[in-house]
């Protein structure tokens, strides 16, 4: 195995994709399982996993031992997770301790309840105590890397692993250590090589964390966005001998080519199911994919690779409006002609001086002047269609007004009706129209929607769910009001149809009679649902992509005749006739409702106004509440008191150590319980209010206020 990743690593720092595909698929189960151990939070792990990739991609060059990867993955994610937590490390900490590392007894493995308590013993441990114990249990890491890596003393990390092996013994209720060692390698390390071996990684999450890696490093072509990981050697983790063997086995028996296999295979072998192949994709579109890509490999690009589907039309939609523009009439108006008094024109005198001339004159000199008064009358025009022009040109078509947003933390599309933000007073989530109005107030845990890509509900439209505590209930709109039912949401079937077009290979719903579309190189433009084909060139980019979970559209839809879009990394607004409404100067836009929208300029929030907005504009209206939500099965009233234990403890969103860290209690807080619940290992937890929000406190972190 090391040999054959020392050969794809050399073949990788050469620009092989196919190597970094391969590298990727050998290499994501332990990096994943590491990065969620981590967070406890498989979307933060995403996170942390396409950052991590990302690094590796950029500084694969850098690496002085190639046959070592997967432990520098390891090392790549742990210096992912630490730039992304901000630790409270108290460096004046000091222990006397032993220098063991070992401090379980052997039986705790023969267990399977006590493997169940520390691992949610660990799980259970503030940020710093996880950090250090994780590191150095997982990733085998010698006090002396992690001081390095953390910025902190060798003591402050003797002292932090002693504190984590006494909350682990505490908590879990496993036996110390025996007298004597028999296996060199610590029970919590072979406790993690046992969960890892037994860990799966999201479907959604294998291909987001590859393409958001391989896009930074075909951008760090042009500009490194990456500094290499710091060096860290001897950090190989202790190994079980029975993975010693086999890795002996894998070198001198096995067949290096098995391991060289393609990257949609190899994902195949990590979600243990064969990814459905597009029967819909032509031999010529795979030949253009493949022809990109280094080695032949087909790297999967968002959206290239999903399935098919064709949306019934919004219940408001509007059908294409051709308007017949009247032509204007050719008008010979010529003022000194006007002056004449034809009833007292002589014109005899005129005949006879005519006579006098000849014909052939007089029409040679008549044509003349109809020459020149042509002439006259065309530069007049022309001189008055420039001053209008000019006079048009000079009324702004938008017009930018920064703040109204100062609340929003985050500010994230969710759908065609309202986006999602993340509120500074209460930390939780609500929702906003998308002409400046509060619908729902940021006391929620979290929103989603149903699917991904062109995915809708049996309902004909993105289906939104939002959290609260640990359930999901469904969000509903309707006449510009926000429910959320009462009723625990239940799975909605998904729509799925063949679009069956040659103009184009992807679509969105029909908004207004027009939908976003994409042509096989991945540009996008927009359709007309009357003729089903392009009004608007197939010339811009995706707005939103599949690493953001919020986000479904790939593009926006069209409101009130124009469309944000995005085009060189920035978003401006345009018209059906693809003319320029605000220039190309936005980091995000909205979709628009009444000539409004929310856009986000140097960093500031704020509504880009269009049409009649630009005068009837009121400002934003985001007046929030910091009222919690009490979730289901919760007293609204205390129903005991307790001070929190001697090493703090971790607030979760539900029973459980493996459900989302809501805020950290230090020793000595006081709380009030308000419901009682056992988590799924049977352990007791009480649920308590913490800054505006409720959430859920082990018992054994507690005592008797």
């Amino acid at each position: 195995m090391s040999d054959n990743i020392k050969e794809l690593v050399e073949k990788a720092s050469n620009g092989s994709v196919d190597a970094m595909a391969k590298l990727y698929s050998l290499t994501l189960k332990p990096s994943f399982f590491l990065a969620n151990e981590l967070c406890a939070d498989e979307k933060a792990a995403e996170e942390i996993a396409s950052k991590a990739y990302a690094r590796a991609f950029c500084n694969i060059s850098k690496l002085k031992k190639p046959e070592s990867f997967e432990l520098w993955m390891k090392q790549n994610i742990a210096v992912a997770y630490k730039e992304s937590k901000k630790f409270n490390f108290d460096d004046s900490e000091t222990v006397n301790d032993d220098g063991s590392t070992e401090f379980l007894s052997e039986n705790t493995l023969s267990d399977n309840e006590k493997i169940i308590s520390v691992s949610e013993a660990v799980k259970a441990l503030k940020p710093e105590l996880k950090a250090v114990t994780i590191l150095h249990y997982n990733n085998g890491m010698s006090v002396a890397n992690l001081a390095k890596l953390l910025g902190i003393s060798e003591e402050t990390v003797n002292a932090f692993l002693s504190k984590a092996r006494a909350c682990i013994l505490l908590w879990s209720g496993a036996d110390g250590a025996d007298a004597e060692k028999a296996n060199p390698v610590p029970v919590l390390t072979r406790i993690f090589q046992l969960k890892e071996s037994a860990a799966d990684v999201p479907g959604e999450s294998v291909r987001g964390i590859f393409s958001y890696a391989f896009g930074e490093y075909k951008n760090s072509l042009v500009k490194s966005a990456f500094a290499a990981p710091p060096s860290i050697e001897d950090a190989e983790p202790a190994k079980a001998p029975e993975d010693v063997k086999a890795e002996e086995e894998a070198k001198t028996g096995s067949d290096e080519s098995d391991n060289l296999i393609s990257f949609k295979q190899k994902i195949s072998e990590i979600l243990s199911q064969k990814p459905e192949e597009n029967a819909s994709d032509t031999a010529e579109e795979k030949s253009e994919e493949s022809a990109e890509d280094d080695d032949g490999l087909v790297i999967p690009e968002l959206g290239g690779n999903q399935p098919k589907f064709d949306f019934m039309p919004d219940a408001e939609e509007k059908a294409d409006v051709k308007e017949d523009t009247p032509k204007k009439k050719f008008n010979l108006n010529i003022p000194f002609l006007n002056k004449i008094d034809f009833k007292k024109f002589n014109f005899s005198a005129v005949t006879a001086f005519f006579k006098k001339i000849g014909i052939k004159k007089i029409v040679i000199a008549l044509v003349a002047l109809v020459a020149v008064i042509g002439a006259i009358i065309g530069i007049s025009n022309a001189v008055k269609a420039s001053k209008e022009r000019k006079a048009q040109a000079d009324i702004p078509k938008s017009n930018f007004v920064a703040g109204g947003f100062e609340d929003c933390e985050e500010l994230e599309y969710l759908n065609e009706y309202f986006c999602v933000f993340k509120s500074k007073t209460t930390g939780k989530y609500g929702l906003i129209d998308y002409d400046g109005k509060l619908l729902l107030q940021p006391n929620y845990d979290e929103f989603s929607n149903c699917g991904n890509g062109r995915d809708y509900s049996n309902r004909n439209s993105y289906h939104t769910i939002v959290k609260v505590g640990s359930v999901n209930h469904e969000v509903t709109y309707l006449n510009g009001q926000v429910n959320v039912s009462e009723e625990v949401y239940k799975p909605l079937s998904i729509v799925i149809e063949n679009l069956n077009s040659k103009n184009y290979v992807e679509r969105d719903r029909f908004f207004e009679g027009y939908a976003a579309a994409q042509n096989s190189k991945g540009q996008w433009g927009y359709i007309s649902k009357e003729t089903d084909k392009k009004v608007i060139p197939f010339e811009y980019q995706a707005v939103n992509d599949f690493t953001d979970m919020q986000s479904n559209d790939y593009c926006r839809p069209v409101t009130g005749g124009l469309v944000a879009v995005k085009k060189d990394g920035k978003m401006g607004i345009i018209n059906l006739k693809n003319e320029i409404i605000a220039g190309f100067e936005y980091e995000n836009i909205m979709p628009g409702k009444n000539g409004i929208f929310i856009a986000k300029k140097d960093g500031v929030w704020g509504v880009i106004l269009t049409g009649t907005a630009m005068n009837s504009f009121s400002g934003v209206n985001l007046s929030v509440n910091a009222a919690a939500v009490v979730p289901s099965g919760v007293s609204s009233t205390p129903i005991a008191s307790y001070v929190v234990g001697e090493y703090g403890a971790n607030v979760r969103s539900d029973a459980g150590s493996d459900f989302d860290l809501v805020a950290e209690l230090e020793e000595g807080d006081k709380v009030d319980a308000y419901a009682r619940k056992d988590s799924e290992s049977g352990s007791e937890w009480v649920c308590v209010l913490v800054n505006g929000q409720y959430g859920w406190v082990s018992m054994k972190t507690l005592e008797v206020g």
